[in-house]
């Protein structure tokens, strides 16, 4: 019992020392129980089996019957209609996004939604950038100085992920362009909408300011080892792990496989703020003998399980269907395999890559579906990236909501689906 104890609070003071004052209690008391739960079922074991081994069977099945389920901080049940605190809890308004893209537009956009408990996915045809997405949440996580566990299935090796993540974190790209090995970037300074000025009846389009930038030299082993160092010492501030990497082939780890990993991350005292799967359409079936559709469900149900079990943010992708690939905005038609899916997820998030947003490196952000919310599949997010030093969002504009927008508002409106 002393040892279990130990492993809580050597866990709660690196909690302490690494938030300063944030402590991720609901989780924090569900280890509390599965520790002091698992101690108790030892020691009930310990004291039948000395009984059984002196032939005191009677005795022995006394004790294994005397075991009680140890409920660490009460029983889950409340009384909702004679509570008064549970009642006016549910109206108090204290959650917090657990991340934040520091650019106003996208935070707006995803309206606090990247919070503990929830359990978001980008929905995207193929190529769209669905994996440099997932790896941005990641950086932009860790750079908040929260914990990342990241799970790579299927279609991405882990040398083209951690290239990929390595030149995110030294800010430098990673192939060049020229024989003398350096590479000409155009960076994204400001989105502007504009009409095309041939046919003013076209749909309006967002158009990228840039500035052309010439790195000398992309990011190598030494560039990355010095980029990693300074990330750690000025931004993570810790010498402890923050990001936990799993890289497995598709369809060779399940939801359930996910969680026995994350248990042996918890024992060595790393517990994840965001838990991101790269992605969850290659995930191994819970039960190879359903049929697919029920398989899919299952899937994420149980992902959306792991965000309430483990008081965290879930995140993942998933591809549209062949439809989707030309439609002007993702809507809830365009869900693959199953349609379950969409009643699992907090948020669902489409990235809309069009003929007249690919030439700009524009990805526009539209919510597909969202739980206790109301939203429109036509208000999109333009966002701006640099794909070059593998950063998907560098600007943005989301004319939804804010007073300051009322040309991009209108211009907003004008679009259509193009034929």
């Amino acid at each position: 019992t002393q040892q279990m104890v130990s492993v809580l609070l050597e866990s709660l003071s690196g909690q302490y020392e690494r938030l300063g004052e944030e402590i991720n209690v609901d989780y924090t008391l569900k280890v509390a129980n599965k520790l002091f739960q698992r101690e108790r079922i030892r020691q009930v074991l310990r004291e039948a089996s000395a009984e059984e081994r002196n032939s005191r069977i009677e005795e022995a099945e006394k004790k294994l019957l005397s075991y009680r389920r140890l409920e660490f901080g009460g029983s889950a049940a409340i009384n909702p209609l004679n509570d008064e605190d549970e009642i006016r809890a549910a109206y108090v308004n204290d959650v917090k996004p657990i991340v934040e893209y520091g650019i106003p537009a996208i935070d707006r956009f995803f309206q606090g939604r990247l919070e503990r408990e929830g359990f978001i996915s980008f929905l995207a045809p193929n190529k769209a950038g669905k994996s440099f997405w997932l790896m941005d949440l990641a950086c932009r996580t860790l750079m908040q100085r929260k914990r990342v566990a990241f799970f790579l299935i299927g279609d991405m090796s882990k040398k083209s992920f951690l290239l990929r993540l390595f030149s995110r974190v030294a800010a430098r790209p990673r192939f060049p362009s020229s024989s003398d090995g350096s590479r000409l970037v155009d960076i994204p300074q400001s989105i502007v909408m504009a009409a095309r000025p041939s046919d003013e009846n076209k749909p309006w389009c967002a158009e990228v300011h840039t500035k052309a930038k010439t790195f000398k030299k992309v990011v190598d082993g030494n560039r990355a080892v010095a980029a990693c160092k300074r990330w750690v010492s000025e931004i993570i501030r810790a010498n402890d792990p923050y990001l936990k990497l799993s890289v497995h082939g598709g369809r060779t780890i399940s939801v359930l496989g996910i969680k026995s990993e994350l248990s042996a991350m918890e024992q060595e005292g790393f517990v994840p703020d965001v838990v991101l799967i790269d992605y969850a359409d290659n995930l191994a079936p819970i039960n190879s003998r359903e049929e697919r559709r029920d398989q899919v469900n299952e899937t994420w149900l149980g992902l959306r399980t792991l965000a309430l079990e483990s008081n965290c943010l879930v995140g993942t992708s998933t591809q549209c269907d062949t439809p989707g690939f030309d439609k002007w905005v993702l809507t809830r038609d365009n869900f693959s395999e199953d349609r379950r899916k969409l009643d699992h997820v907090t948020m669902m998030v489409g990235l809309n890559v069009g003929k007249r947003d690919k030439p700009f490196g524009i990805t526009r952000l539209n919510i597909v579906n969202m739980r206790d919310g109301e939203f429109d599949n036509n208000k999109c997010c333009y966002v701006a990236g640099c794909l070059d030093l593998c950063n998907p969002a560098v600007e943005a504009v989301f004319p939804w909501g804010s007073p300051t927008d009322n040309e991009m508002r209108r211009a907003e409106e004008r679009i259509k689906e193009p034929t």
